[in-house]
């Protein structure tokens, strides 16, 4: 609870914000706050804890100006998109994760090294555009994506027709 927890003891992610917000001359209050708030508990509890990515991220919204409202309601929404990817990437690699099985180690872990994100004026050099304006352009987009692990665009469903179950042939007022 308030940005303390025992999960991911070993991720340095949650440290890591706050030393960049640091860097950055943002961290304040909040992140002060925070951090005795995680000396507190280390002290209390008889099992190790540490800053976890929600209150890491909370103080330093909170430090940037963002209202407790705005700051919940962007860590809900994100954690939610969070929580989605991590599924998707799950039943696409096959590799189910149950409760109590420790995440990917540091060590482990296959996905992008950490980089600058780029300036604005640069987006183009590294984004490409998703809107499609003919029916070709979104399948060839469509079949593109199939192949970028965690997307969502490789997971096939087989959807059977329900009239062929239940024999209705029309849909609505009969």
């Amino acid at each position: 609870a308030l940005g303390v927890s025992g999960l991911m003891i070993k991720d340095v992610a949650a440290k890591r914000m706050f030393t960049r917000a640091k860097k950055l001359g943002v961290a304040g209050k909040y992140t002060a706050f925070t951090e005795e708030i995680v000396k507190a508990a280390q002290k209390i509890c008889d099992r190790s804890v540490d800053l976890d990515m929600l209150g890491a991220t909370g103080a330093t919204m909170m430090d940037l100006g963002f209202t407790p409202e705005a700051t919940w309601a962007i860590l809900a929404v994100t954690r939610a998109f969070a929580a989605g990817a991590h599924y998707i990437e799950e039943v696409e690699r096959g590799e189910y994760t149950r409760l109590g099985q420790e995440l990917t180690p540091k060590e482990d872990y296959d996905g992008p090294e950490d980089r600058p994100v780029p300036p604005l004026k640069d987006r183009t050099k590294y984004a490409k555009s998703v809107i499609c304006k003919t029916p070709q352009e979104w399948t060839n987009r469509f079949e593109e994506m199939k192949n970028i692990s965690g997307s969502g665009f490789s997971i096939v469903e087989e959807i059977e027709d329900p009239s062929k179950k239940s024999g209705i042939k029309k849909v609505g007022k009969l």
